[in-house]
Formats: structure tokens, C-alpha cells, sequence
């Protein structure tokens, strides 16, 4: 029986792609918490008019260090925590790009285990073969992401975990330097030339969220 009271937690829940699974949260009637470095709604909502934000408890928090109390009783937990897959040119930047996208999944994923969460949904991404590579760190990454939750999943019979791994996600994104940004006309035409299916994303946490 789920505790109808019991939120899901969404690190990076105010970005690109956390802001619309953060809504599709509470369009199930779910609880939603976002936990997120600035730890405020998104400001390009308010002119939106989007009463669903109201919804979501906004909250200041570091994927590195997750709040084990704050994860306690909580329904899943959805890390949407990375970087972009962009080149390094120093070790700097490497260690950088790596700790986005692997260190910090992990240790959400630690955290969830010891808070008792048995439900998770990780980032991951599909990875061309020729970028598969340790040299690239946000394929390192997100290679050490999936091989932790896989540990997770295989640690007990009551625990699941899902990685999603979609190719390029588009729509309008938001900066405040630039204002709208509307991705969908380059990224559509990337995503031709993939054979990854534009609603995995959506679709497995529609599927998380009904269990």
C-alpha cells in the first residue's frame, strides 16, 4: 500500500527537464518536492501562470550531499542532476563534468538506500559508440550512474531503479541572460537521426509513477 502523503523527490527539479517532470508530478495528485542548488521555482513560470508550481515545495539542497532525513518516507526519488555532454580540455574541467554527471547520481543513489526509498529514476543519456569512452567524462559519468543503480535494484527484491537514456531532449528552455530559447528546431532534426524514441523519457516515469 503507498502512502498517499508520501512525496517524490526531484533533485534538479527546477531546470529544463525537472521543471516538466515536477509538473507531470502534480498533475498524478502526487506530492512533489524539488530540491535544486538555488532552491527557488523557476522565473519564468510566474509570467506563465503556472498554477502547478504552487504545488511543488521548492527546496535548496546539493545532489553531493544529499538530506537522508528529508529522502525519509518519500514515495521515489527522480535525479535529473548533469552537465552537458560537452568536450574537456583540462583535468579541471574533467573532474568537473564527471563529479555532474557520475558523483553526484551516486550519491543520491547511496543516499536513497540509506534513507529506505526503494524507487528511483536516474538520468542517464544514449550515448553515440564512438563517444563510449573513459576519456569522456560525462560517459564515464553516466556509465558509473547506471552500473550504481543497477547495484541498488540488485540489493534487494522490494528496490527498482530505472535509467533513462534518451538522445537529445528539445522544447523551449529558459535562461535569464537570454530569455526563451526555443531548442526544438535543432534538436528535431538531430533527433531524426536517432533511433531513440522522443517519449522514453516521458514515458517511464508516467509508468514509475502508476506503480
Amino acid at each position: 500500500m503507498v502512502d498517499t502523503d508520501a512525496p517524490i523527490i526531484v533533485y534538479g527539479g527546477n531546470g529544463f527537464v525537472g521543471s516538466a517532470i515536477c509538473e507531470l508530478v502534480v498533475e498524478q495528485g502526487i506530492p512533489c518536492i524539488s530540491v535544486s542548488r538555488r532552491g527557488l521555482a523557476p522565473t519564468h513560470l510566474k509570467p506563465l501562470g503556472a498554477l502547478w508550481a504552487d504545488a511543488v515545495r521548492w527546496l535548496q539542497g546539493d545532489a553531493l550531499a544529499p538530506d537522508i532525513t528529508l529522502l525519509q518516507g518519500a514515495r521515489a526519488i527522480i535525479s535529473l542532476v548533469g552537465s552537458p555532454p560537452l568536450p574537456t580540455f583540462s583535468q579541471s574541467a574533467f573532474d568537473h563534468q564527471l563529479m555532474m554527471n557520475g558523483t553526484s547520481q551516486v550519491r543520491v543513489i547511496q543516499a536513497a538506500k540509506e534513507a529506505g526509498v526503494n524507487r528511483l529514476v536516474m538520468m542517464g543519456a544514449d550515448i553515440p559508440a564512438l563517444l563510449q569512452t573513459d576519456s569522456f567524462a560525462y560517459y564515464l559519468g553516466k556509465k558509473q550512474t547506471l552500473t550504481a543503480a543497477k547495484t541498488f535494484a540488485a540489493s534487494s527484491k522490494n528496490r527498482q531503479a530505472a535509467v533513462l537514456q534518451p538522445a537529445g531532449i528539445y522544447g523551449t528552455r529558459y535562461t535569464p541572460v537570454v530569455g526563451h530559447c526555443p531548442y526544438r528546431g535543432l534538436c528535431h532534426r538531430c533527433q531524426l537521426c536517432s533511433s531513440a524514441c522522443p517519449c522514453r523519457c516521458r514515458i517511464s516515469c508516467r509508468r514509475l509513477l502508476s506503480m
